[in-house]
């Protein structure tokens, strides 16, 4: 069971987890490209997608036929690569920022109209700081003229013109409490009008959902003590440092689990199947002293690979007769006779 998981599960999973980074890595660096070059947004798609998909193709023809491509080929392939990495990054680079930009802007139409009901808030304030300031000097009035008014109506001596000084204070003090009244409910109304706008004040600020995607940056940029744009420019630029090149990874880490998995095989002059190792082959100039002498009767590589399957066959034949007779009898004087023809010095192998 881990043995099946390890071969066929595990290198699926890297390859269904490379394929989703790398759409979701050009799908935001197509978006954001288009942004970058509105004016030919269409055309800026069409041509990133398929810059996208041949990314992807470069890489994987670079981890297959590494040892087979020429150096100017691996060269030219391996920094095509890395400049359409760049311009996948930058696509991405465009797409993120422009989205930031777009809630700073919201951010910022919100904090101006909550500046503008502050304003207002504040006005109406010193309105009725003033408006408290008369009600108490004409209090103030009302106090005293009342206090008037009582000593001459409790005093022991009737004067010369007391009544008529009696009524010119009650004049008075009729119209300090119209004015005071007057001075009241405008204070009301300040009260009732700086309520109103600090309500609407409030229903803006929540409901707006720029503090909510906000919210966690404007955190990061008070504990590091940097401002805001300088802490999204840096969040966005590890993003697009990791997004794309751990997409390329993944292929090649994919391809070479496949490889793992389903490892290449040839047949041998057996007949077997056998695994071609990546180990390269040392091709040695021979020294004609050292080879030994072959003759002339000894059979070349083709003759020896075609004598060792007729052998095979041979005795696949032997194999399936039945208890000996004359057929089987033949069978094995031809064998005898195909081994002898191969060389009594030979050891059946041959050496790629």
């Amino acid at each position: 069971m881990f043995s099946f998981l390890r071969k066929i599960i595990f290198p699926l999973i890297i390859a269904v987890t490379a394929l989703a980074i790398s759409g979701s890595a050009a799908t935001f660096s197509v978006i954001g490209l288009s942004k970058l070059f509105a004016g030919a947004a269409t055309a800026v798609i069409i041509m990133t997608s398929t810059l996208e998909v041949s990314k992807l193709v470069v890489a994987s023809l670079l981890h297959q036929y590494w040892s087979n491509l020429n150096k100017l080929l691996k060269f030219y392939l391996t920094i095509s690569v890395i400049v359409l990495i760049g311009i996948t990054s930058m696509g991405i680079y465009g797409y993120l920022s422009a989205a930031y930009q777009e809630t700073a802007n919201k951010e910022g139409i919100t904090q101006k109209e909550l500046a503008i009901y502050d304003s207002k808030i504040e006005n109406y304030k010193n309105q009725k700081t003033t408006r408290e300031e008369t009600a108490s000097s004409v209090q103030e009035r009302i106090t005293q003229l009342n206090e008037g008014i009582n000593n001459i109506e409790y005093s022991w001596v009737d004067r010369d013109g007391a009544g008529d000084q009696r009524e010119l204070l009650s004049t008075q003090l009729e119209l300090a409490n119209d004015e005071y009244l007057r001075v009241s409910n405008d204070i009301s109304k300040l009260d009732s009008t700086i309520l109103a706008l600090e309500n609407k004040r409030f229903e803006t600020e929540i409901s707006s959902d720029v503090a909510a995607e906000l919210g966690p940056l404007k955190y990061i940029s008070k504990i590091s003590g940097w401002d805001m744009d300088k802490t999204v420019n840096i969040l966005i630029l590890i993003i697009v440092f990791v997004f794309d090149p751990l997409a390329i990874c993944l292929v090649l880490a994919a391809n070479f689990a496949f490889g793992k998995a389903f490892p290449k095989k040839r047949e041998n002059i057996y007949g077997e199947k056998v695994i071609i190792t990546q180990t390269p082959i040392v091709e040695l100039e021979a020294d004609p002293n050292d080879l030994p002498d072959l003759g002339e009767s000894k059979p070349n590589y083709e003759e020896k690979k075609k004598t060792l399957k007729k052998i095979n066959k041979l005795k696949e034949k032997l194999s399936d007769n039945p208890p000996p007779n004359k057929r089987t009898k033949d069978i094995k004087i031809q064998i005898s006779e195909l081994e002898k023809k191969l060389g009594e010095d030979d050891d059946l192998t041959i050496i790629y």
